[in-house]
């Protein structure tokens, strides 16, 4: 019952400036200039913009987020997300048409590329750890 009770959600036309503590989860649906510390989830919907830091267990963006972004655990790029900054994330899934673009790491460095089911060293991808400073997932380029 307390975290049901610690979600915050910012709606629809709706800014708001200033530091968040003390919240489980965050629903941004208007406009949030914030730091978010400490947080369990942070969901910016396709209306929402959010500008600032956000420390989180888990991300889910399907609008716009710009500053530095930690997701701990999951970061998700929905299809029309967009993000500009500085991201770290422990696990992260792009749909087709999310985009990133800034300074783009793994939590744990290489490693963090890598499950049990995979075959390649982390040393292979270890000269490319410099070249990720932009990603973008877009399948459909070039069609309209």
């Amino acid at each position: 019952m307390d975290t049901e009770s610690r979600v915050l959600v910012i709606g629809r036309n709706i800014c708001l400036n200033g530091e968040i503590t003390a919240c489980n989860k965050l629903v941004v649906e208007g406009q949030a200039e914030v730091v978010l510390t400490d947080a369990e989830v942070i969901e910016v919907t396709s209306n929402g913009f959010f500008k600032g830091i956000a420390n989180v267990g888990e991300a889910d963006i399907s609008g716009r987020f710009e500053g530095k972004l930690i997701a701990r655990d999951r970061l998700i790029v929905r299809a029309r997300g967009n993000i500009r900054g500085v991201i770290r994330y422990g696990r992260i899934v792009i749909e087709s048409g999310g985009e990133i673009f800034g300074d783009m790491q793994p939590l744990d460095g290489v490693e963090a590329d890598y499950g049990p089911d995979t075959d390649e060293p982390p040393e292979a991808d270890a000269a490319e750890a410099p070249k990720r400073k932009r990603s973008k997932s877009n399948s459909s380029a070039g069609k309209k």
